[in-house]
């Protein structure tokens, strides 16, 4: 194999950013993307009215062709609201941990899963950060536990690993330095050149959100350095409030982080 898509999307519970249903156009926007992997934040199983019960998904994995992996953050009767991972490789472990949040906050989760991919067992770990602007430091508190998971499962099978997510941060935040220090953004090392025009339009470069004129880069696919990015796709889709993102990785070997 030795090269993958991977995709992050969060698609507010199949919605778009007006909350009219949209699971038919997010479905159409991710299909089109043809991921090897995805994962999915803001997702509802089974959770309630608001998305007809559906097990969302479960629906885009079959569409993908994929199988699906699912973290409750808000749990109900066989399902919930939380995070998912849909992948076209076998699916070897899985597990789902919860993150420290406040009182006031909404849960938040990692969904990390250990894939049996044609160049080997490879780490994907999918998450949704705090939301709160002000509280880098809870985003901070949440990244030291997934630094935990990730060295946990790295140590128990060593193999690359990806980590996808609504970090709700933009890159320059501090909160986001350990992740940066360790792990390659697939987003910044494909796009090194001058973005000046792309600021002059209010458009932050590589931004997903919001999805009808996204002017922050909070979404991102992190790799570690066996995994090179080679390009990105950010479809011009209004189908959820975040634009997905897809980034293709082509399995170099390296141990060396990419400069930030």
């Amino acid at each position: 194999m030795s090269s993958l898509r991977v995709a992050t999307y969060n698609i507010h519970h199949g919605t778009d950013i007006r909350k009219r249903p949209s699971l038919d156009r997010i479905t159409t926007a991710l299909t089109a993307l043809k991921p090897d992997i995805t994962g999915l934040q803001e997702a509802d199983a089974h959770y309630g009215e608001r998305s007809n019960w559906a097990d969302q998904p479960a629906e885009l994995a079959e569409a993908l062709g994929a199988t699906p992996l699912f973290g409750p953050t808000i749990p109900r009767e066989n399902g919930g609201y939380g995070i998912a991972v849909l992948t076209r490789f076998p699916v070897l472990t899985h597990r789902f941990i919860t993150l420290p949040t406040r009182d006031t906050e909404e849960d938040r989760g990692a969904l990390h899963a250990l894939l049996d991919t044609p160049d080997g067992p490879l780490h994907i770990v999918n998450t949704h950060l705090n939301h709160l602007p002000w509280d880098g430091a809870g985003r901070a508190r949440q990244l030291a536990v997934i630094g935990e998971l990730i060295t946990t499962v790295r140590t128990e099978t060593p193999a690359p690993l990806i980590l996808t997510g609504d970090f709700n941060a933009p890159p320059g935040r501090s909160e986001l330095i350990p992740v940066r220090d360790v792990l390659n953004d697939g987003w910044a090392t494909v796009h090194t050149g001058p973005r000046w025009l792309t600021w002059l339009l209010a458009r932050a470069p590589g931004g997903t959100f919001p999805s009808m004129w996204p002017v922050r880069r909070i979404d991102y696919v992190f790799a570690t350095p066996e995994y090179a990015a080679v390009s990105t796709t950010i479809p011009r889709t209004s189908a959820s409030d975040h634009r997905p993102l897809a980034v293709d990785l082509r399995l170099t070997g390296s141990t060396e982080p990419h400069p930030r």
